[in-house]
């Protein structure tokens, strides 16, 4: 719309760029027009930005910073997720059959595991003949639908099951739209929704700079030593998935964790699988006697708290 903002006899008016010299010489264009209307030309048909079912606009866009009500005062979301821009598609029920469906939501659900979910539809006030439904998008798939090609009677049901396979710690939407003889608003979607979770990282013990580390990691051995302070960095190594690390601890009248800089690089950090940290336990050795302790890692990995037993004489 090339043209001032106001409508005359249907036609944009002409636009006023007037130009001004300022005092040094350089040119401005000075340019005014009016507000966007929002009626029609005379003569025109009425312009329509209502989404439909099919619209890419449909569960794609977020919660934030959304109203709660759209142009025309229909609740948001209409569905699980909040519809792109001011009009949120809204099924309205027809003088035939209504379909309901169950929650297409999967949840949380591990990287790399798939979940499994059974959608039912119901029919009420009239019979409704199920044509046909879409795939929805991975990393969702529609493995059985028990629906389409058939009539389902008031109070009837079928299903359709639905399998979810996040790779990603992403919260990820899609659809199925439904296509129904006798249901005003056809096809009908319906909403899927998941979020991937990471499983957790494993941790280990893998070695120590003095003393004997046994083959599975759980004891760190100091030996015989003569009487006095004896130090060992024991290294920490995550694998499979990444790790925060809370707090590292040493227990034990004997040991305790060292307090330099370099004495514990692990607490408060995030690690990514192949990554290491590490912690420096000191012995206090004195008298001829077994001492005993214990290294207290926690975090939120597999077999959270981490304990690497400690043993010296």
């Amino acid at each position: 719309c090339n043209g001032g903002r106001k409508l005359e006899n249907g036609a944009p008016g002409a636009m006023s760029a007037l130009p001004a010299v300022d005092e040094g010489g350089a040119t401005w264009i000075d340019v005014r027009y009016g507000p966007l209307a929002q009626s029609w030309p005379i003569g025109s048909a009425p312009w329509d930005y209502h989404i439909t079912a099919t619209s890419s606009a449909v569960d794609a866009g977020s919660r934030s910073g959304a109203p709660r009500h759209d142009f025309d005062n229909d609740d948001r979301p209409s569905g699980a997720v909040y519809d792109i821009g001011a009009d949120e598609f809204v099924t309205t029920p027809g003088t035939g059959g209504i379909v309901t469906y169950s929650s297409g939501d999967f949840g949380n659900v591990l990287f790399n595991e798939t979940a499994t979910l059974t959608i039912t539809a119901s029919v009420s006030d009239a019979p409704v003949t199920f044509v046909s439904s879409s795939d929805p998008s991975t990393p969702f798939a529609k493995t059985a639908d028990s629906c389409s090609g058939t009539t389902v009677a008031v109070g009837g049901s079928c299903s359709f099951t639905v399998t979810y396979t996040p790779t990603n710690d992403l919260q990820s939407f899609a659809n199925i739209a439904v296509d129904n003889d006798n249901v005003e608003g056809s096809p009908q979607m319906i909403h899927l929704s998941g979020i991937g979770v990471a499983p957790p990282g494993t941790v280990s013990f893998t070695s120590a700079s003095a003393g004997s580390l046994n083959a599975d990691g759980t004891v760190l051995n100091f030996g015989n030593i003569e009487n006095g302070n004896f130090e060992s960095t024991v290294t920490i190594t995550v694998t499979d998935y990444p790790v925060t690390f809370g707090s590292t601890r040493v227990r034990g009248g004997r040991y305790k964790k060292s307090g330099e800089d370099d004495g514990d690089t692990c607490s408060g950090k995030t690690l990514i699988p192949g990554s290491t940290c590490s912690v420096t336990i000191i012995f206090n050795a004195n008298g001829n006697r077994l001492r005993r302790g214990r290294l207290i890692v926690r975090d939120n990995g597999l077999n959270n708290p981490q304990i690497l037993l400690l043993r010296g004489r």
